[in-house]
């Protein structure tokens, strides 16, 4: 593990004094307290909604999807959860710290084993449009489509992801070091060291840039047919989920947006650009909008969610829900029901 891990502080091992970590950091006195506001909710809003999506779905059924854009959203936001409390909270504490005080176990853990999560978090986002585009277009043939598929779809996710990182700590020889820049542990694969930068590049290009562009490219083509079919009222020859169409492009599109600087971030560090201080901060927090803004779209878009999520603010506030609340779960066991019977 200390072959595989660097906590190293520009090249004096041993600085361990608040201030001169400080110094060391550039951060302004004012960006201390507003990542600790901003990270708060942040992290109420990705674990706590995340963990109310998983709820919901898996007792519930509070989402109204087809079975197989469950599974991804499912699996979406365990990685949403997993990513909120691995990365986020490190964050938080090293910005109350102002240092790195989580060992070399945790500098590895979030350097090197979080790009599981995060490789999984991009591929499935990829999928779950890729996989909308081919239900608008073959909708006949994704109906023949089961929980069994998208499961066996996301064992691949994850399975490429861990031999990812198994590559890249056992065979490209990367380790992990403290990146005060970014608050929190990176691999040297995208540090942009000389040795690393032929790697740096294709890490960028390949697991950077081409899922964004196909996620991008998917949801165009989503909102494209989905116009079509409105605008010829295809409802009589066909049916459309609006909410899912919604849903999917919502999801991606934040996505998209919070996830571009960080890619932008990578790129230039390739090429040795310097970067302002306020460009890093800006990078690393706006990776963790789509994290916490899922289970927000959720609510927006699903009405079943909505009515889960209020009755169980209700429950928790100790309140009385209001009558059309009370028997959510009534419903959704009749319409389980009722589609099994049809």
């Amino acid at each position: 593990l200390r072959r595989m891990v660097k906590l190293k502080f520009v090249d004096a091992a041993n600085i361990t004094k608040i201030d001169d970590i400080n110094d060391y950091l550039h951060f302004p006195d004012w960006a201390y307290p507003l990542i600790i506001v901003y990270h708060i909710p942040m992290l109420i809003c990705a674990m706590g909604g995340n963990i109310l999506v998983l709820y919901g779905t898996l007792k519930f059924n509070a989402i109204s999807m087809d079975k197989v854009s469950l599974i991804f959203l499912e699996h979406l936001a365990f990685v949403d959860f997993f990513i909120a409390f691995l990365s986020g909270t490190t964050i938080l504490i090293t910005t109350f710290t102002k240092r790195w005080v989580l060992g070399e176990a945790m500098c590895f853990i979030q350097g090197m084993i979080g790009y599981i999560p995060t490789f999984c978090e991009l591929l499935t986002l990829v999928i779950i449009s890729g996989y909308r585009v081919f239900v608008l277009l073959k909708p006949f043939v994704a109906q023949n489509l089961g929980k069994k598929h998208g499961k066996i779809i996301m064992g691949i996710i994850w399975g490429f992801s861990i031999v990812f990182v198994v590559n890249a700590v056992f065979i490209m020889g990367q380790y992990t070091f403290f990146d005060p820049y970014i608050l929190g542990c990176n691999t040297s694969g995208l540090s942009a060291e000389p040795g690393q930068l032929p790697y740096t590049i294709v890490c960028v290009a390949l697991f950077g840039g081409l899922p964004v562009l196909l996620i991008v490219v998917s949801n165009i083509i989503i909102l494209y047919i989905a116009s079509k079919y409105v605008s010829k009222k295809a409802g009589k020859k066909g049916t459309i989920s609006k909410n899912a169409v919604i849903t999917v492009s919502a999801v991606s599109w934040v996505f998209v947006v919070s996830v571009t600087p960080l890619c932008l971030r990578a790129m230039l560090q390739v090429l040795q650009v310097q970067m302002p201080t306020w460009f890093y901060i800006m990078q690393t927090e706006s990776y963790y909008l789509n994290v916490a803004c899922n289970p927000i779209i959720y609510t927006l878009t699903n009405a079943r969610f909505k009515r889960f999520i209020t009755r169980t603010v209700y429950s928790l506030l100790g309140l009385e829900q209001p009558p059309q609340m009370n028997d959510i779960v009534t419903q959704v066991a009749q319409m389980n029901s009722t589609r099994l019977q049809t």
